[in-house]
This record gives C-alpha cells, sequence and structure tokens, in this order.
C-alpha cells in the first residue's frame, strides 16, 4: 500500500514539484509524491492509507485468482510432455477475470482514500458516499480497463515465467532434466517476467486511475 499511495498520485497527477514534460524522472517523481503524502499527512501513516481495503478483499480475491488459474491449468494439462505457453496464458486471464471483479472495487476504495486531500474518512465512508453520489457502478467504473490491462499483464506473465524458468533451467543445468527448479532460476525468471509484463501494461494502470478517481479530480456529479 505504501508504493500504491505513491503510485496513485504519480499517475494521477497529484505530485508536487513534478518535473516538466520532455525531463520526467521516475525516481524524482516517486521521492516528491512521497514526500507530498507525508507532508500532507504529517507523519508516515498517510502512506499507509487504503491499507485496510486492501487487508480486506486481498485475501478472498487473491483465493479466487490462485484457485481458478491452478484449476484452469490442471484442466488445460496436456499429457505430451511439452510446454503449452498458451495454456497458461489462458489459465492467467481466467483467473484475473475472477479475481479482478473482487479486487476492482477494493481497488477504487484504496485508490480513493490514497488521493491528495481525499474527503473519506475511511473505507466504509468511501464506500458509502462514492455509491450515494455516484451509484455501485462507480466501484466498477475501472473494470474493463483493469480487465483490459490485468488480462494481458497475467497472460504475459505466466508465460514468460514458465518459458523463462525452462530457458534458465536449461542453461544453468546444462540441459540436463532435474526433479526441483532452483532459487536462482524461480527468482530470476520472477523478475524477468514481472518486469516484462509491468513494462508493456503500465500505460493502461495509468489510465485506470484516471478513471477510478475522476469524479474526485472533476468534481462531477456521477
Amino acid at each position: 500500500s505504501t508504493l500504491g499511495g505513491s503510485g496513485t498520485r504519480a499517475n494521477g497527477g497529484f505530485t508536487t514539484g513534478a518535473p516538466s514534460r520532455g525531463s520526467y524522472n521516475p525516481v524524482a517523481a516517486m521521492r516528491d509524491a512521497t514526500r507530498g503524502v507525508m507532508r500532507s499527512h504529517g507523519s508516515l501513516a498517510g502512506l499507509y492509507r487504503g491499507v485496510t481495503a486492501v487487508g480486506i478483499g486481498a485475501g478472498p480475491a487473491h483465493a479466487l485468482y490462485f484457485a481458478t488459474y491452478e484449476h484452469m491449468k490442471t484442466f488445460m494439462q496436456s499429457d505430451d510432455g511439452r510446454h503449452h505457453p498458451f495454456h497458461h496464458a489462458f489459465a492467467g486471464a481466467c483467473a484475473t477475470v475472477v479475481g479482478d471483479a473482487v479486487q476492482t472495487p477494493v481497488d477504487t476504495v484504496k485508490q480513493r482514500l490514497q488521493m491528495h486531500n481525499s474527503p473519506y474518512k475511511g473505507v466504509w465512508d468511501c464506500i458509502v458516499k462514492t455509491t450515494e453520489s455516484q451509484g455501485i457502478r462507480a466501484l466498477y467504473r475501472s473494470y474493463p480497463t483493469t480487465l483490459a490491462m490485468n488480462v494481458p499483464f497475467t497472460a504475459i506473465h505466466f508465460t514468460a515465467y514458465e518459458s523463462s524458468k525452462i530457458a534458465l533451467g536449461d542453461l544453468v543445468n546444462g540441459g540436463t532434466e532435474v526433479e526441483e527448479e532452483s532459487f536462482f532460476t524461480q527468482f530470476t525468471a520472477g523478475g524477468l517476467a514481472g518486469g516484462l509484463a509491468a513494462g508493456i501494461t503500465t500505460p493502461l494502470d495509468v489510465v485506470k486511475t484516471r478513471m477510478q478517481t475522476h469524479c474526485e479530480v472533476a468534481g462531477c456529479d456521477a
């Protein structure tokens, strides 16, 4: 939630002393956003705004996500012993559709609580005021964009992760098949896959954040 708070302000345009267009520095942007959060709230507590919403929603959302992924992976499992990247991609995409149905409203509440000068006192206050003024649809406004971002992210991530593990395993073990993958193989494959997927889908994350906080920024009624 700490990095999420800084990310919300950077994506939503709430950084202080933001660099001019054409000279954007992501490290400086995160530093300025973090300082701005701490300055406005007077302590580190501001960096943890929205953590309650995350704590409530993360368990059910991730339980559904991984249960769906494992079920679909088993359902599509082939007996030919070959690596099928599409199977991992499709299983991850299905998991995303199910998990994000729970995670999206939670993420929306979190983003609104993390905004600079957020008008909400807490999770329940945000839910009540948002649904009363904008309707339940406001909590799901970014769901299509979230899927547009997370479906390719998950498909790329799991495909790259599983493929990287095989490639790195062959490289490290000289093509010899081993029963257990090494920590180095898993760690490196995870980093490569996560970086690749995040780099490709970051623009959609910015769009998603703007959609989740649109009315708070623009002052619309619906």
